[in-house]
């Protein structure tokens, strides 16, 4: 058994595993895409943890950066400073995918 069933060890869980495939491969698609969905199946998973949800969050929106799917990546990034705001990182990633639209005045 990788986890018990408590949906905050699954959501950790699902983390590490995206975390995984996103360390295989920044410039590989497959290995992308395969983290979206751990950390897709993380966050439908109900827990209270919200540095963990900032994690989660802002991991998939460099996931969407990468990908260039800019408006996934500014949605994730925003939520990830909602519950991290104390982490620069979602800041950075939704500023450069505002940037990746032209849209400088939000960036």
């Amino acid at each position: 058994i990788l986890y018990d069933a408590q949906p905050l060890n699954i959501a950790k869980n699902m983390n590490k595993q995206g975390n995984d495939f996103l360390k295989k491969g920044l410039d590989k698609t497959y290995f992308l895409r395969q983290a979206e969905k751990k950390y897709d199946e993380a966050l439908m998973h109900e827990f209270e943890d919200d540095d963990l949800k900032g994690r989660i969050h802002g991991n998939r929106g460099l996931v969407n950066l990468k990908l260039k799917n800019y408006g996934r990546a500014i949605q994730d990034s925003k939520k990830a400073i909602e519950y991290t705001p104390k982490n620069i990182k979602p800041y950075f990633r939704c500023a450069s995918a505002y940037m990746a639209l032209e849209k400088y005045d939000e960036a």
